[in-house]
Formats: structure tokens, sequence, C-alpha cells
């Protein structure tokens, strides 16, 4: 028998995305492995201070579930020349802050 470890995520939901009142995630932690292994992570995990960890028993068609719903919340988008271009900026202005107050100590 096979088990594998999630995390249960509950947080309000927001009325203006036309989300519900309480949106509950389910995420994967681990892959499919014995009982006892499932648990001593589980016990890991939980001392590194992780909440809301359950050991579930293995059904492919809920684990594959899972799965895809978690890997369509991870899709992100591209990086345009527009987003890198404001990241140099801002990182121009850090750097001729840095320079001024150099100056300003020496």
């Amino acid at each position: 028998m096979k088990y594998y470890l999630t995390k249960t995520e509950v947080r309000r939901g927001d009325p203006q995305k036309g989300e519900p009142c309480v949106v509950g995630v389910e995420v994967v932690m681990t892959k499919p492995a014995t009982y006892k292994a499932t648990e001593n992570g589980r016990k890991r995990w939980a001392a590194m201070g992780i909440e809301n960890l359950h050991v579930i028993k293995h059904e492919a068609k809920r684990y594959n579930k899972l799965l895809r719903e978690q890997n369509k919340r991870r899709i992100e988008k591209k990086m345009t020349k527009a987003d890198l271009a404001e990241i140099i900026a801002d990182f121009d202005a850090e750097n001729e802050k840095k320079n001024e107050e150099e100056g300003n100590n020496e």
C-alpha cells in the first residue's frame, strides 16, 4: 500500500475575483511511498513548523487530479521587455543612491 503527504491551505476568498467565501487548496508534498516513510516525512516537516499536513492513501485518480490542479496554479507569466526595463531602472536608481552615499561619507 502506498501513501503520500499533502498540505491543506484554507483562506478567505476574494469576492472581486468571483471566489467563494472560503477557498481550500490541497497541495501534494511527496511522491507515493510506504506508510512508514510517509509518516516519518510528516513528522520531520511538522518539526520544521509546517502545519496542516496529512498522510493520504494513494489512489492514482485523486493523486493525478491534485497534481494537475497544482500545475495549473504554478503557471507563470512570461517576462516582457517592459518588465525587464523596469527592473533595470530600479537597479540603476539603487546604484546611484549608493554612489551618492559613498561620496558623502568620504
